[in-house]
C-alpha cells in the first residue's frame, strides 16, 4: 500500500481526482488557520462558500472547468509543476460550496503539510513551490497507511479484508490525494477494527478504552454524518465488559449522542449559522424539495429505491475502482475478482456475534444509504425529480468492515496471507498500468 501510495501520489495528474480543485481550495484554506470558510451572498438567499487560493494554482492546462481540459499528460508536466514557483500573494477565489462546509480535522495530513512548507521551508516569504501539492498528497497516502497498518493490529482476525479494502484502485487513488475521502475511509476503518477488537474479550473496559470509543464518536460526527452508524458496532461489545446492562444501554446511547451533537454543532457552525448553499446543485431547491417530499412521502421511498438498483453496477465499480473523473474503469475481470475476494474476506477470519447484531450491522448501512439519498435528493436535484443522482460506490468504503464483517462465519483459511498478497499486487499493478494508460498514452 505504502509503494502503490507513492506511485499514484505521482502519476495521478494534479486535479484529476473528483473534485479535487474544490478540496484543494479548502485545504488550502485550512492551512492558513480559516476554519470556517468566508461567503459570499447570492441571489436565491443562501450564501457561497469562498475560498482563496495562490492564482497560479492551478495552470490552465489543468483547469477542470470542463473535464481533461488537457486531454493527455507526459511526464514532463509532473516535473514542471514539481520545480515550479508560485507566488502565494497573488489570489484567485474558488467557490467550495461542497467541500467548504468540512471540518478541519477532515484534512489534517493534507493541511498539517501545506503549513510546515509555507511557514518552515525555503518557499517561505510569499513563494510556494508546486511540490507542495505533491507533498500534501503523499502526507494523505501515509497517513492512511498508517491507519490501515494499526487497523490489521487492531484485527488480525480481519486483516485478511482490510488489506483487501486498502488495495483497491478507488482506496488508493483517493488515499494519495487532496480528497477528504484520504482521511474519512482510513480513519472509519481503524474506527471499525477498534471496536469490532473490543468484542474478544468480557472484561471490564479500561479507561483509556472508554475515552478512545468516545474520540471515536466525536471525529466520525465531524468527518460526516452519515458514517455516524459505525457507532452502532458499539452494540456488539459483550454488555458485561460495562459491568451491567444498564451501563452499557447508556453508554452506547451517549456515544451515538456524541457522534450527533458533533455533527450538528459543526453543521451549524459552518453551514446554518451562515446560510450556506452546501453544495446546492444550480437546480436544486430544497424548500421546494421539501414540500414536495411531505406532499409524496410514499413516492419519494419509491424513487430513491428505483434510483438505488437502477445504479448497483455502478456502485460495485465505482466502490472498487472507477477513476479519473470517474470515467477511468477498470476491466471486467477486475471487478469480479476483486468482488469475489472482498466476499470471501468478508466471510473469512470468523467474528463471534450473534445474527442479531449482524442484521444490525446490515441495517447501519441501509441507514447510510437511506441518508446519503435524502441529502442528495434534497441538495443535488430539482424540486420534484423522479431519480435520485449524485451517489457513488465510493462514498461506501467507510462502511466496508462494518458492511463485510457481516457476513463474517468462516475460520481463517489456510492461504490467507498468500491470497491477500496475490489479489493487492494484481490490484496495485492494475491501477497504476490503467492510470498510466488512460492519462499519459
Amino acid at each position: 500500500m505504502l509503494f502503490a501510495g507513492i506511485v499514484m501520489t505521482f502519476l495521478t495528474p494534479v486535479y484529476q481526482i473528483p473534485d479535487e480543485p474544490n478540496h484543494f481550495a479548502r485545504v488550502w484554506q485550512i492551512s492558513e488557520l480559516k476554519f470556517l470558510s468566508p461567503v459570499q451572498d447570492r441571489k436565491d438567499g443562501y450564501r457561497d462558500l469562498l475560498s482563496e487560493v495562490p492564482a497560479d494554482f492551478p495552470p490552465s492546462d489543468y483547469m477542470t472547468d470542463v473535464f481533461h481540459a488537457k486531454d493527455r499528460f507526459s511526464l514532463q508536466d509532473i516535473t514542471e509543476f514539481f520545480s515550479g514557483q508560485f507566488d502565494t500573494g497573488k489570489r484567485t477565489t474558488c467557490v467550495i460550496n461542497n467541500t467548504g462546509s468540512y471540518a478541519p480535522v477532515v484534512y489534517f495530513p493534507q493541511a498539517l503539510t501545506a503549513y510546515l512548507i509555507s511557514h518552515f521551508t525555503d518557499d517561505r516569504g510569499g513563494g510556494v513551490s508546486g511540490k507542495v501539492f505533491y507533498f500534501m498528497r503523499l502526507a494523505a497516502a501515509l497517513f492512511s497507511t498508517l491507519l490501515v497498518f494499526f487497523a490489521i493490529r487492531f484485527l488480525p482476525e480481519k486483516g485478511f479484508l482490510i488489506f483487501l479494502i486498502s488495495l483497491m484502485p478507488m482506496f488508493l487513488a483517493e488515499s494519495a490525494s487532496m480528497a477528504a475521502d484520504s482521511v474519512i475511509n482510513s480513519v472509519c476503518i481503524i474506527a471499525s477494527a477498534y471496536i469490532l477488537s473490543l468484542t474478544r474479550s468480557e472484561e471490564k473496559l479500561r479507561t483509556s478504552q472508554i475515552i478512545t470509543l468516545i474520540l471515536i464518536s466525536v471525529i466520525i460526527g465531524l468527518l460526516k454524518q452519515v458514517y455516524g452508524t459505525i457507532m452502532l458496532m458499539y452494540f456488539l461489545i459483550p454488555y458485561k465488559r460495562l459491568g451491567s446492562m444498564k451501563r452499557y444501554i447508556l453508554f452506547g446511547i451517549i456515544l451515538l449522542a456524541l457522534c450527533l451533537a458533533s455533527a450538528l454543532t459543526w453543521t451549524y457552525l459552518s453551514v446554518v449559522r451562515v446560510k450556506a448553499a452546501s453544495g446546492f446543485a444550480s437546480k436544486a431547491n430544497p424548500v421546494e424539495q421539501l414540500k414536495f417530499f411531505v406532499a409524496n412521502p410514499i413516492l419519494v421511498f419509491k424513487i430513491m429505491i428505483k434510483s438505488n438498483v437502477m445504479r448497483l453496477k455502478f456502485y460495485a465499480e465505482s466502490f472498487i475502482g472507477v477513476l479519473g473523473w470517474l470515467t477511468l474503469k477498470m476491466p471486467i475481470w477486475f471487478y469480479l475478482f476483486y468482488g469475489l475476494m472482498l466476499i470471501i474476506g468478508g466471510l473469512s477470519g470468523r467474528i463471534k456475534i450473534f445474527w442479531w447484531q449482524r442484521f444490525l450491522m446490515i441495517a447501519g448501512c441501509l441507514a447510510t444509504l437511506l441518508g446519503m439519498d435524502f441529502v442528495m435528493y434534497f441538495t443535488w436535484n430539482p424540486p420534484g425529480a423522479f431519480s435520485c443522482e449524485g451517489i457513488q460506490g465510493r462514498y461506501f468504503i467507510p462502511l466496508a468492515v462494518m458492511g463485510f464483517s457481516a457476513l463474517s462465519c468462516l475460520p481463517r483459511f489456510k492461504y490467507e496471507k498468500f491470497s491477500a498478497s496475490a489479489a493487492g499486487l494484481v490490484s496495485v499493478v492494475t491501477a497504476i498500468i490503467m492510470t498510466y494508460s488512460y492519462f499519459y498514452c
